[in-house]
This record gives structure tokens, C-alpha cells and sequence, in this order.
């Protein structure tokens, strides 16, 4: 039988029993009459054929259940005579009503405000373009811990790597903001060129920083986010290419972020400013940087570990010996998401857990009240 068919008879018994009911004791009583008569062309009289045939049915009354049993209407009228049982038990007894819908409405309601906080931690995608292909870098140590990344580790990556798209090391930044309003510190990021080109995010108003800005004695310039464009300036679009006042420096504003635009590297950061790393400092070598790297299409984390740990193992003569030796155990790459929930993803997975096995149990009760 059809799909179509198995649906509108199974429509047809939800909503028509009696018919239903009158064409099944037909379809029982026409096999009789055939039985029947195969009984009494063999030389049994009419009584005996007929309950030949019964016996051979099996019971009629047993056929006509098993029959309305085979269907997936029959789970529906269960379903639907337990909730009408339930219906006027708690119509007849407003004690218990006001029990069980109390003890349901913990259990829904504990799960749902804790799905709220998890959903969009473990299993909402980050809020950028093709955001499964945004990797975290960090160094490993010798005793395998994992290192923030070194300047000098991330220019040598950056200029050999082939898999990845784009590269960016960060650090925190807190500048002071003068001006009309208030001093204000502020909180933000020291950034390479292409950290918004990882993100996938552009300035909604301006544009992202270029090469040139990343350089030792480059432009002073800086991106500000929507938030504090809006809170400082007013919203005036005619603050890119002015200059603002930061640390007592001046610094040109070249871009705003858009509105909703979420930093998951630094939630509280309102402006972003490039690195302008010397090479001759001797904190090239230290590891205080974050590093993140956008992978090209089509390019998998296990291949872009691979090439990364190649690279590793291959010092060119520029480098320190002891900024390659350093390097020795290679890097662990892993996607954003993973590298950020990495700590609290088993917690939280528990706590979801077991308030789902505290809706589960609120359920069990009510039903056991019943």
C-alpha cells in the first residue's frame, strides 16, 4: 500500500470510526461467507462450515483489533484518549493540576533557559562568513603546553605558508581617547594587516587596514567599532579620515566596524590598531601574541597542521637558533570554535544533561500522578 493510500485510510478511521468500523466488519464477514462455502462444497452443513471458518479466522473480535492495531492512526488514538483521560483528571481535580503544571513548568523552564545559554556556545556556528574554516595557532612548548605565538614566528609563517588564505597575530591594547567628551580608556587591539581579512568582516564604513599601515613607522591609524563611533562621534560618517586623540598621539580614522559585529577574540574591544612591529625589538622572540589564520577553500585544518608543521621543521638561516629550536614540537591548529569552547564545553554539556534528566524526571512524576 501506498504512502498516500496508508494516509487517507488512516485520516479516514481518525474521522469517520463508525464507517471505518462498519467496512471492517464487512471485509470480516465476506471472508466468512467465502470460508464458509469452500467448507460446504467439501460436505460439512451450514453450522459446521461456519464455525469451521471461525476457527480458521481465529476470532473475529481478535481480528478487528489486530487489524485497527496495524495502523499509525491506532497510536494516535491512544496518544489522544490518554490526553482526554488527562484532560478530565485535571479538570476534576484542581489540586493536582496546579502540582503537575508547577512541576513541568520547572523542568521546561530550567531546560529551556539552559539550552539558551549553551545553544549558542556549542552548536551556533561563529558569526562570520565560512567561520569553520577560521583556525587558532598556538606554539607547543617542550613539555607540550600550548604558547601564544612570537612576531618573528608569524611573519615567517605568514610569508611561506600556502594553505592558509590569511594570517594575523593580536595583542591587547588599552588606549586613552581625549578629545571634546571625557578622557576615556578604552579597550582594544594592536592587530597585523590582515585580521579583519580572517574574521571575513570589513568596515561597514571605510576600509580595513592596509600593509603599509602594519609597517615600523607606519601611518598611525585606527578602526573603531560601532558602539564607540556612535557613543563619542554621534554617528558622524564624516569622522573617517579625521584624526583622534589616543595616549596623547594622533591617530586617523580609516574605518568603522557594523553594527552587531562580534569580537569573539576580545567581546569588550571598541577599536583596533595595527601592530607596527620592529623586528629589532627583542620581544619579536617572546611569546605574547594570539595568532589566527583563515584557511583557503577547499583546505581541510589536518592539511593546514601538516603544512604548518613542515614549515617548522624547516629553519631558514634569518631565524634565531633559539626561536626555530623553540618550534621543534611544531604547532597545534585547531578550528576558532573549538579552541574557544575547548574548557567549557564538558561542563556545559554535563549541566545540559542533567537538566534534561531533571525535565525527564518532572515528567516521569506527572505521569505517575496520573
Amino acid at each position: 500500500m501506498s504512502f498516500w493510500r496508508q494516509l487517507a485510510g488512516g485520516l479516514r478511521a481518525l474521522t469517520h470510526r463508525s464507517a471505518a468500523d462498519r467496512d471492517l466488519a464487512d471485509e470480516v464477514d465476506h471472508y466468512l461467507d467465502q470460508a464458509a462455502a469452500a467448507h460446504r462444497a467439501r460436505g460439512l452443513s451450514p453450522e459446521e462450515a461456519l464455525r469451521a471458518a471461525r476457527l480458521e479466522l481465529g476470532g473475529v473480535t481478535g481480528v478487528k483489533e489486530r487489524v485497527r492495531g496495524y495502523g499509525w492512526e491506532n497510536t494516535v488514538e491512544v496518544l489522544l484518549a490518554d490526553l482526554r483521560y488527562a484532560a478530565r483528571r485535571l479538570r476534576a481535580e484542581p489540586g493536582f493540576t496546579v502540582v503537575a503544571v508547577l512541576t513541568l513548568a520547572v523542568g521546561i523552564g530550567a531546560t529551556t533557559a539552559i539550552f539558551s545559554a549553551v545553544n549558542p556556545i556549542l552548536f551556533q556556528p561563529l558569526p562570520y562568513p565560512h567561520a569553520g574554516r577560521i583556525l587558532m595557532i598556538w606554539d607547543i612548548g617542550p613539555d607540550g603546553s600550548r604558547l601564544e605565538a612570537t612576531f618573528g614566528t608569524y611573519q615567517e609563517l605568514a610569508a611561506r605558508t600556502r594553505s592558509l588564505a590569511a594570517l594575523a597575530v593580536m595583542k591587547p591594547w588599552q588606549p586613552t581617547i581625549l578629545g571634546a567628551a571625557e578622557p576615556e580608556r578604552l579597550e582594544g587591539q594592536r592587530v597585523s594587516a590582515g585580521y579583519l581579512k580572517v574574521l571575513g568582516v570589513p568596515p561597514a564604513i571605510g576600509q580595513d587596514f592596509e600593509a603599509a599601515d602594519d609597517r615600523p613607522g607606519g601611518p598611525s591609524v585606527v578602526i573603531l567599532s560601532d558602539a564607540l563611533w556612535r557613543r563619542r562621534f554621534g554617528g558622524d560618517r564624516a569622522i573617517v579620515g579625521r584624526p583622534i586623540t589616543l595616549d596623547g598621539g594622533s591617530h586617523v580614522v580609516v574605518g568603522v566596524m557594523p553594527p552587531g559585529f562580534e569580537n569573539v577574540l576580545a567581546p569588550s574591544a571598541d577599536l583596533w590598531a595595527p601592530l607596527g612591529y620592529d623586528m629589532s625589538q627583542g620581544r619579536a622572540w617572546g611569546h605574547h601574541l594570539r595568532m589566527v589564520g583563515r584557511v583557503r577553500a577547499g583546505v581541510g585544518t589536518d592539511q593546514a597542521s601538516r603544512e604548518l608543521a613542515a614549515i617548522a621543521r624547516s629553519p631558514v638561516p634569518e631565524f634565531p637558533r633559539a626561536a626555530w629550536a623553540a618550534l621543534e614540537n611544531g604547532f597545534r591548529v585547531s578550528s576558532l570554535q573549538s579552541d574557544l569552547t575547548e574548557g567549557v564545553r564538558p561542563a556545559l554539556l554535563a549541566i545540559l544533561g542533567a537538566v534534561l534528566l531533571v525535565l525527564a524526571i518532572a515528567c516521569v512524576n506527572v505521569t505517575n500522578l496520573l
